[in-house]
Parts: C-alpha cells; sequence; structure tokens
C-alpha cells in the first residue's frame, strides 16, 4: 500500500490505495504509509479538485474496497446510492434496513467509513440536528455547503 497527501484549505486528505484500487481517504495530518503516487492516487486528486470547485463528478474511473463488518460494508454501499446534493437522516437508513434498527447503530457504521468525501457520509443528517462527523463538525458543514445543502 501506497499513501499521498492532498490539501484543501486547512484539511489534510491522506489518499491510501492498495495496487490500483482505494482503499482509503481521510483527514490527518500524519500518514502511517510509504508516500507514492500511481494513476489511482493521480485520479482520486482530479476528482477532489472536481468535488471542491463544486463540481458532482462521478465515481466510475475510481475502483474503491469497502472495508470492515458486513453490516459497516452495507451501510457504506447505501451511502454510495445517496445523491450529490441530497441527504437523509440516520433513523430514514435504520427504517431502510430494519424497522427495529437503532439510528445510533447506523450512526456508529456511518463513522467507520473509510473513504470520505467519495462516499458521502457527510450527506447522513441527524432528524434535528446536523449529526456527527468525524473529521469535526466544520469540515461536514463545508462540505455540505459545497453540495448547496447549507
Amino acid at each position: 500500500m501506497i499513501a499521498n497527501t492532498y490539501k484543501y484549505k486547512d484539511y489534510n486528505f491522506v489518499i491510501v490505495v492498495d495496487g490500483d484500487t482505494l482503499v482509503e481517504l481521510y483527514v490527518s495530518d500524519t500518514c502511517d504509509y510509504p508516500l507514492g503516487s500511481n494513476k489511482t492516487i493521480e485520479i482520486v486528486k482530479k476528482w477532489l479538485d472536481e468535488y471542491f470547485n463544486g463540481n458532482n463528478p462521478k465515481l466510475d474511473t475510481i475502483k474503491m474496497e469497502l472495508k470492515g463488518t458486513p453490516f459497516q460494508k452495507k451501510v457504506c454501499s447505501y451511502l454510495l446510492e445517496i445523491p450529490y446534493g441530497t441527504s437523509v437522516s440516520y433513523s430514514d437508513i435504520a427504517k431502510k434496513f430494519n424497522e427495529r434498527m437503532s439510528s445510533q447503530a447506523i450512526g456508529q457504521a456511518v463513522g467507520r467509513n473509510p473513504i470520505c468525501i467519495l462516499v458521502p457520509c457527510h450527506r447522513v443528517l441527524g432528524k434535528h440536528n446536523l449529526g456527527g462527523y468525524g473529521f469535526g463538525i466544520e469540515l461536514k458543514k463545508e462540505l455540505l455547503r459545497i453540495e448547496h445543502l447549507l
């Protein structure tokens, strides 16, 4: 695995790939992987450029591997279906999966999303508030502003 970084405003994103597959995208000032670059990293950087410029780039050129438990993978797969510029609530997702499932269970799975922004966990909101975001509420607000949701 190799990694590279991408800077947007005060945020340092770490892009981690395994061969031609994106496996992680997260915010951090440090990187625990060897630095390098390849075609996939460059494609992800271009995607991020487009996204942060207010466009709705397509994901069809980026191969991703969703890691986690089967439930976490199921939730992350659902997140990929949330259209750009729209949001859903944690409880909406819980109802879709199982009438008895808690919003908290969904929130925990969403919070373990290994590929931020591309797997749009920021589009999941609380019923009466923005909900949480593992990389800080200010970044979540910024992402929602980019998509005209705030």
